[in-house]
């Protein structure tokens, strides 16, 4: 993977903070990545943050620059690595999270 491991890390701990803010209450336990994402895409349609009717693609593009500050994105990664890149990353923080999503990229 060409982007770097601390870049890696934030870009997952991002990611993933805005799955613990998607939580619902009334759901008993921890939700799935599936549940999880459905709930985070919800919360971001309802803030108008994307359309109701992007694919899972571009869903997982909305949520990484819902997230990352895009001008992070251009001083800190463009550099070095493209949205290749950055595809392989958001593949490999999903399917780690749970084996089922690894469709989602495609």
């Amino acid at each position: 993977m060409k982007i770097k491991p601390e870049h890696f890390q934030y870009i997952k701990a991002s990611l993933l903070s805005v799955l613990k803010e998607g939580k619902l209450q009334n759901i008993e336990g921890t939700p799935t990545i599936i549940e999880a994402i459905e709930m985070t895409k919800k919360n971001l349609i309802s803030r108008g943050l994307i359309e109701e009717n992007n694919p899972a693609r571009c869903f997982l593009w909305n949520w990484f620059y819902s997230v990352i500050d895009s001008n992070w994105v251009c001083d800190e990664i463009y550099p070095y690595a493209n949205d290749d890149h950055l595809k392989t990353v958001l593949a490999q923080i999903v399917n780690k999270l749970e084996p089922l999503t690894k469709d989602l990229l495609k």
